[in-house]
């Protein structure tokens, strides 16, 4: 039986041998495609032929952030150091917004040095937040962004939340800087906790 065992074995040590000393394989001149990366980023991309609302003759507010054609109430915030829901003004009705589906951001007049948004899971009994906020990248072209909503992981950590669809409290806070000026809108929103998969095709 050994002397049928070791003409494997000993083949299978000079096949592992050869494998490691072969030369390593050239880099692929194209990288992965975010498709490749992230199997829900068909879902969650926003529509190239999004176009992006106009400003309200009513609307002070240098940003505009909107959401299935109809404008998020937003506010300016004080910036101090967080206390329960104090960075966050609650409206009489808080609009809901689907994961996955794109929101609007537009800033007139001058342009910001630089741009910030966080995403906060908030509780449903207080709107206190959980942990750390998420950062959504933004990239501005002629004042103009859009990112499609994600599941925020932190809103399941609510242990009295029902997660029934559209009871995810997120708050969203765009940071923007002008010099030494640093000003920050402040939105609230409803969504879900997770992701329809029936929705993804």
């Amino acid at each position: 039986m050994k002397r049928l065992l070791s003409p494997v074995i000993l083949f299978a040590v000079v096949s592992l041998f050869l494998s490691s000393c072969s030369p390593p394989q050239a880099a692929s001149s194209s990288s992965p495609s975010a498709s490749e990366l992230d199997p829900y980023y068909a879902f969650f991309s926003v529509p190239s032929d999004l176009s992006f609302l106009e400003f309200p003759q009513e609307y002070t507010l240098p940003v505009l952030i909107s959401a299935h054609s109809e404008v998020i109430e937003l506010r300016e915030t004080e910036i101090t150091p967080y206390q329960g829901n104090s960075l966050f003004h609650v409206p009489a009705s808080i609009p809901y917004v689907a994961l996955g589906e794109p929101v609007q951001i537009r800033i007139r007049g001058e342009a910001p040095d630089s741009v910030r948004l966080e995403d906060y899971a908030l509780k449903l009994e207080n709107m206190d937040r959980w942990e750390t906020p998420m950062t959504i990248p933004l990239e501005f072209h002629d004042g103009k962004a859009a990112f499609a909503l994600r599941d925020n992981p932190a809103a399941t950590l609510d242990s009295e939340g029902d997660y029934e669809p559209g009871t995810s409290i997120r708050g969203l806070k765009l940071i923007c800087k002008w010099g030494n000026t640093e000003k920050h809108y402040t939105c609230l929103i409803r969504s879900d906790y997770f992701v329809d998969l029936a929705k993804v095709s």
